[in-house]
């Protein structure tokens, strides 16, 4: 910030207006999941959903994959097929 004249001729510095920071409460560990199947080769299994948020919806699956926001549920659904899974 740039120092600012007063009316008596001293400069002066306003506030930055910033509240003073505090660390955010730290974490203990992953959340619990449910347990999943495995796949047979031993990676993540593909469980590909559509979630609707809204007027969008988008595919979602349990290895972590998102698909894009569709406003056509079709297009979300094709989506998650295409992933590997089914919606």
């Amino acid at each position: 910030m740039r120092p600012h004249k007063s009316t008596s001729g001293t400069a002066f510095r306003s506030g930055t207006g910033h509240a003073a920071r505090t660390e955010p409460p730290a974490r203990t560990g992953p959340p619990e999941q449910p347990a999943r199947p495995a796949r047979p080769d031993g990676g993540t299994p593909h469980e590909a959903t559509t979630v609707e948020r809204g007027a969008f919806s988008h595919a979602s699956c349990a290895c972590g994959w998102r698909g894009p926001a569709r406003r056509s549920r079709d297009r979300a659904r094709a989506d998650a097929t295409a992933h590997g899974g089914t919606a």
